[in-house]
């Protein structure tokens, strides 16, 4: 069927353009401290000033309060479900820019960059729920487009700088953030989260909301709930849990570990960022931008070379065959255990 009649796809586009204007919020989010930075450290400005010390210390805060946003906003994440964690997120993102707005001393735009922190390790949370939403066919370019638009955030934040302050550019920054709640309001919850919880009933309707009803979509269905009952009829738990070092967020966490999976991962991010945020002067003024990116490359490039020997292809599998694979259950192994149950 062709991708311009088929109903399951346009409202796989409903749930992309959601999350597309969430990541523009974030690209703002991410790159506010660009635009603000240099009025503060501005000899000319008649708004708010500081010292050096102290900018990279509310860049810093960023990091700093997402340590704990990550602690409650994970566990919110597998207990009440993906839907309304995001719009949470979208919401606190836009409280925290409305104090930037309406800041008047340094001491309130700490609050208003810590609000924002509390909500960071959404970055990783969100990669989430697109997998969980999208057809296994789809998610590759689904999840581009999304990582790009945190970069089209960052380029139109970058932008703005050149004809509006650094007011301005917080109050437009909730634009996206509403837009995106908005659409969110017409989303079902996750299926995936729904079998988690045992509601199969709504978990079959949501999923075929979401991918129609067709022989491969039962199949994806069959291998969701069935996993699930496996795990509610057992009453057990896989034992460990891969680091998140060696994870691809969004598609290799298992479904019970994906709170705990997002959280790690979240607070990797946010201490790393943090430090980094932190020290970035001190290593300019030693080894120079040049051997700053020098760094930063060496660790990336490592990085990339040992994921390559980890990570598992998932290319147009379903996020219950991942998982599977991931726990070393073959499907040979899995056809057996089937094949079991009906004798």
């Amino acid at each position: 069927m062709s991708c311009v009649r088929d109903i399951y796809f346009w409202r796989q586009c409903l749930i992309l353009i959601g999350e597309c204007l969430h990541s523009v919020g974030s690209g703002f989010l991410l790159s506010f401290s660009s635009v603000l930075n240099p009025t503060l450290l501005s000899a000319n400005t008649t708004d708010i000033r500081a010292t050096p010390e102290q900018v990279s210390s509310l860049s810093a805060s960023l990091g700093v309060s997402g340590m704990l946003g990550s602690i409650i906003i994970a566990s919110s994440f597998q207990n009440i479900g993906r839907k309304i964690v995001h719009i949470s997120l979208n919401f606190i993102n836009t409280i925290g820019f409305l104090i930037l707005y309406f800041s008047q001393n340094l001491t309130t735009l700490f609050i208003g960059k810590s609000v924002q922190g509390f909500t960071t390790c959404g970055v990783t949370m969100t990669v989430i729920i697109v997998a969980e939403y999208f057809d296994p066919r789809k998610r590759g370019y689904f999840m581009t487009i999304k990582k790009a638009t945190i970069s089209m955030g960052c380029f139109i934040c970058h932008s703005l700088y050149l004809t509006c302050t650094w007011r301005q550019i917080a109050l437009l920054a909730i634009i996206p953030y509403t837009l995106s709640t908005i659409l969110i309001l017409f989303w079902p919850e996750s299926p995936a989260y729904l079998a988690m919880k045992g509601k199969f009933e709504k978990c079959t309707e949501s999923h075929i909301w979401l991918f129609g009803n067709s022989e491969t979509s039962k199949k994806y269905l069959k291998q969701l709930k069935q996993a699930q009952m496996e795990k509610q009829k057992t009453n057990t738990e896989e034992e460990g849990i891969i680091p998140a070092a060696y994870t691809v967020i969004g598609e290799v966490y298992p479904l019970e570990y994906r709170g705990l999976g997002s959280f790690i991962s979240g607070m990797a991010l946010l201490t790393s960022y943090t430090i980094i945020i932190k020290f970035i002067p001190l290593m300019i003024d030693r080894v120079g931008v040049e051997g700053m990116f020098a760094i930063f490359a060496t660790c990336l490039l490592l990085c990339v070379i040992g994921l390559y020997f980890i990570l598992i292809e998932t290319k147009d599998k379903t996020l219950q065959e991942i998982e599977n694979e991931m726990k070393g259950i073959k499907q040979t192994e899995q056809r057996l255990l089937r094949s079991n149950e009906e004798c």
